[in-house]
């Protein structure tokens, strides 16, 4: 930037947009701003085009600095600079992405209601303010901006009927879908993979799995459009929700028949499912089977997943020998949400030793484990003191081991359990215990 400065001459707009891209890499807009006033007051300034200013506006965008967009919009109309529909596309979608659809909203009519600057309000700019409203939840502000561009003669292409569709499926509105297909099919669009993906999402969600089912054979049938990993995944997430195991196995059979190897997405997926349906010793063939079969490594998610299903079967075994198997694994990260599941369960079942086991786990402190290079994952700060506290009652045994644990966290972690706040009120043995804010004891050692 102090390059440019030097420059004798005016900036040129190929130079302009080199600065901007380089401000915007770095996200210091600000230093930008600072050149071109610069610049401005030496009387050195750009007389900048629409493009140039859909840029800058793109730019500051990105920092949220929404009062300087503006500035830069009145400034385009002060200087007689028309704006193309790329500007006010560039406008628009900065507006929506900082949070501010209505206003974007009401300059799209504004630019409309005049009659020169009519022809750039077109499909990319309202379907920018679909995906606002979609964003928002604003079901009704969807159809409404529908309802306006039909009035407006605006057609609606894919990309627009599938924001309206996956809003619907955002909002559980999936009755009001049939209205954008019968649309869709007056107005000859043909539907992609993404449509068929967000009316099986909507359907899985909204509970009606079986209607997904429908959705998807009537793609396959087309002939037009395969599945992916992802709308896989989602029937099979349906699947869980409304624990269909059979219709999961045969589904994931299909999957794999179509050339589509599983992700440790779909491992969690199944995991979930299984343990759902009390067939843990399934779960973990599951997850055996799969890896094998596709070279997977099982990720942190996959082997919390397992925990997880053990302990909601009352498998306090199972849980411990899934997380010395995730502790075995050099590739997996182990993470606070796994060890706070791990501890909450072991506390819920009155293995007290179980959690002593995985607390010093948590915070690298048994001789014995591998050791990691990444900070020690730890638990939520609440449950770590409802832990101690219990084993601060248990058996002779257990009260020194507490004391050790104590001892241990402060000298090599940094960390004073007894200045942690805990009351058993905020706590409970039916699920609850040491829920509270998300701010980890393992968050604390880091810190």
């Amino acid at each position: 930037m102090n390059l440019v400065a030097e420059l004798p001459g005016p900036i040129d707009e190929v130079l302009l947009s080199s600065m901007v891209e380089a401000c915007v890499r770095i996200r210091r807009v600000d230093v930008l701003s600072k050149l071109l006033s610069q610049c401005k007051a030496e009387g050195k300034g750009l007389q900048l085009s629409a493009p140039s200013y859909g840029s800058l506006i793109k730019a500051y965008a990105q920092v949220g600095d929404v009062t300087r967009m503006w500035e830069l919009w009145r400034e385009m109309g002060q200087r007689e600079v028309k704006p193309t529909a790329v500007t006010l596309g560039c406008m628009i979608d900065a507006l929506v992405n900082n949070g501010r659809v209505k206003d974007g909203l009401e300059l799209v009519n504004q630019v409309y209601d005049k009659e020169e600057t009519r022809d750039l309000v077109n499909t990319v700019i309202y379907s920018t303010i679909l995906k606002g409203f979609a964003k928002e939840q604003d079901i009704k502000g969807v159809f409404l901006i529908f309802t306006e561009m039909t009035a407006r003669a605006i057609p609606c292409n894919v990309i627009t009927y599938n924001t309206m569709i996956d809003a619907c499926a955002r909002c559980w509105c999936m009755d009001r879908v049939p209205q954008l297909l019968d649309s869709m099919r007056k107005e000859c669009v043909e539907p992609d993979l993404v449509t068929y993906s967000s009316l099986v999402k909507g359907y899985s969600l909204a509970g009606d799995v079986r209607r997904a089912f429908k959705v998807f054979e009537e793609m396959k049938s087309s002939g037009k459009v395969l599945p992916d990993e992802i709308m896989y995944n989602v029937l099979l997430d349906g699947c869980a929700r409304e624990t269909l195991v059979e219709e999961a196995m045969k589904l994931l059979q299909s999957m794999q028949d179509a050339g589509i190897a599983p992700s440790n997405h779909t491992l969690s997926i199944l995991v979930k499912l299984l343990g759902r349906a009390k067939r843990v010793k399934e779960a973990f063939k599951v997850v055996d089977d799969l890896t094998s079969k596709h070279g997977l490594r099982p990720n942190i998610q996959v082997y919390t997943c397992l925990i997880q299903a053990c302990l909601n079967n009352r498998q306090l075994d199972k849980a411990m020998a899934a997380h010395d198997r995730m502790l075995a694994d050099s590739h997996c990260r182990p993470d606070e949400r796994a060890y706070t599941a791990l501890v909450r369960g072991c506390l819920q079942a009155n293995g007290l030793d179980e959690a002593l086991y995985a607390l010093r786990c948590a915070f690298q402190l048994r001789e014995d484990q591998p050791q990691r290079r990444q900070p020690a994952p730890g638990v939520e700060v609440e449950l770590l003191a409802e832990a101690v506290s219990r084993l601060h009652a248990g058996q002779p045994k257990q009260q020194a081991a507490a004391k050790q644990l104590v001892q241990d966290l402060k000298e090599r972690r940094g960390i004073d359990v007894e200045a942690i706040k805990w009351s058993p009120k905020s706590s409970s043995r039916n699920g609850n215990a040491g829920r509270g804010p998300r701010s980890g004891a393992g968050k604390q050692q880091r810190a």
